[in-house]
């Protein structure tokens, strides 16, 4: 699921710490350990695997998150893009994303890109993970 590199600075815990992140993958282990990579940086990361789920969760809580992360393959045929232009429609403002994706093929990278998202690849490094979360909320 992600590669074996770890990072470990209190500054990147303190520049994250209370950042409410919700990751959406349809694949639960995958968000799972997002979610717990995540929170081992003082963000608030919680891990759902629809977009139903993210709709509820959405829902539910008080706080809009500050950033999203999502799998571009969803199920039911759905994607990443999907959630986040449904999202983003109902938001008083964009929520900065990141979309990741073990499926390399240029229409994937051309639409996430005509979207306005950033791309990572699976197995997620878990430095550029980090390090783009930290970029994302600059």
């Amino acid at each position: 699921y992600m590669t074996n590199n770890t990072l470990d600075d209190s500054m990147t815990k303190k520049s994250l710490q209370d950042v409410n992140i919700l990751c959406v993958d349809d694949d639960s282990m995958m968000a799972s350990a997002i979610e717990v990579l995540l929170s081992s940086f003082s963000c608030k990361a919680k891990a759902v695997n629809s977009i139903e789920a993210a709709q509820k969760n959405l829902a539910q809580s008080e706080k809009t998150p500050d950033i999203i992360i999502t799998d571009y393959h969803l199920n039911k045929g759905s994607t990443g893009l999907d959630l986040l232009a449904r999202i983003n429609s109902e938001a008083s403002s964009r929520i900065p994303a990141l979309v990741i994706t073990a499926d390399r093929s240029d229409l994937i990278k051309k639409l996430v890109k005509l979207a306005g998202y950033q791309l990572i690849y699976k197995p997620l490094n878990p430095n550029s993970l980090v390090q783009i979360v930290k970029d994302l909320i600059k």
